[in-house]
């Protein structure tokens, strides 16, 4: 628009020099460019309300240091003639809001498709937006600005390092309520069947299900099944890159360090519950961990739609939430150190008693 601006004055000191020296010439002139400056106008209005910008990457989840194309289509409605856009890209990159512009040429009628190299460095969510563009007449003197609402986000997984895991008793034997039963050992909850076995010495005549010996011809006994609760709590409080204090190095690293011990356990047979404040419904989620795809899911789940929260703070309102509620151990950050129960995890062993 600054363009614009200074073509309106120049028509307009062309029209005083007109009037002062009585030019025809100038007259003639300063007519044409004004003709030109309002078809220019036009045109530009026109392509405006025709342009649709969306971004997209390809993929959620990358390794750092990694490349990777993000798509960027335009669709263009107008049937006019078409050429340079300039479009502007926004993330979030260590401390700053990083802002790149890159220019664009629309050369079809309808969706014209792109891509944008991206290699980041340091793990955690980054969220990419097309924020606007300059669209330009065919001449590339004037340009109108459009704004944007797509946005796209990309993960940079922090590297998973190798944990010894030492479980003590108490939490290869933890006791409590799930939905989840243990398809190796039998325990004692009887909502849930684990076998009907042979009835062997020392068991109970309780235990008997008369209706299945009576059938089978032979003393059957019911065995219940195991819950298999989590007896550990890994309260995921590592801020995002927005967020104020953030360091890329300290805070990548303490990322690493969390999935590494979330994995290690999930590795080790201890399902664990990750906690994180939602930034999205403002109350405390937990995704209990199992296996590869509850791991994952919980650590994108956490890098995505977590907001930083001091950990009494979090305990507190985890605590309200799911009240009653029993385990053994916990895990936490504070001053960028990992705690296990108040005492810092040493650099590649884990030991829960």
């Amino acid at each position: 628009m600054i363009s614009f601006i200074i073509t309106v004055f120049i028509i307009a000191d062309l029209a005083y020099l007109s009037l002062i020296y009585e030019s025809t010439s100038l007259v003639r002139l300063c007519v044409a460019g004004a003709m030109f400056l309002v078809v220019a106008f036009i045109y530009l209005i026109i392509r405006r309300k025709k342009i649709k910008c969306r971004i997209d990457a390809p993929i959620i989840l990358v390794d750092a240091n990694k490349k990777v194309n993000l798509r960027i289509m335009v669709r263009n409605n107008s049937r006019l003639i078409t050429d340079k856009i300039k479009l502007q890209l926004r993330y979030s990159d260590t401390k700053r809001l990083r802002k790149k512009w890159i220019s664009l040429y629309i050369s079809e009628y309808g969706e014209n498709e792109f891509t944008v190299p991206v290699m980041l460095s340091n793990a955690g969510y980054y969220e990419f937006e097309a924020y606007k563009c300059h669209i330009y007449d065919r001449l590339g003197l004037f340009y109108i600005s459009k704004r944007f609402t797509s946005s796209t986000g990309l993960m940079v997984m922090p590297e998973i390092e190798d944990i010894n895991v030492r479980l003590g008793e108490r939490i290869r034997n933890f006791y409590g309520d799930s939905d989840v039963y243990d398809d190796i050992r039998p325990g004692r909850d009887s909502s849930e069947i684990f076998d009907i076995r042979e009835f062997r010495d020392g068991d109970k005549v309780q235990r008997i299900n008369w209706k299945l010996s009576a059938k089978k011809d032979c003393l059957l006994v019911r065995e219940d099944s195991q819950p298999k609760a989590c007896p550990v709590i890994l309260f995921y409080m590592v801020k995002k890159i927005r967020e104020k204090g953030y360091r890329p190095e300290v805070y990548s690293k303490l990322l690493g360090r969390i999935s590494s011990i979330s994995f290690a356990l999930m590795d080790k047979g201890c399902p664990h519950f990750v906690v994180w404040q939602s930034e999205s419904r403002g109350t405390p989620i937990r995704v209990r961990v199992d296996d590869e795809e509850s791991f994952f899911l919980a650590l994108t789940g956490a890098m995505e739609d977590s907001v930083y929260m001091d950990y009494e703070e979090l305990k507190k309102a985890y605590k309200e939430k799911y009240r009653g509620e029993i385990y053994v151990s916990e895990i936490y950050s504070k001053d960028d150190r990992l705690l296990l129960d108040g005492e810092e995890i040493p650099e590649g062993e884990l030991v829960i008693n």
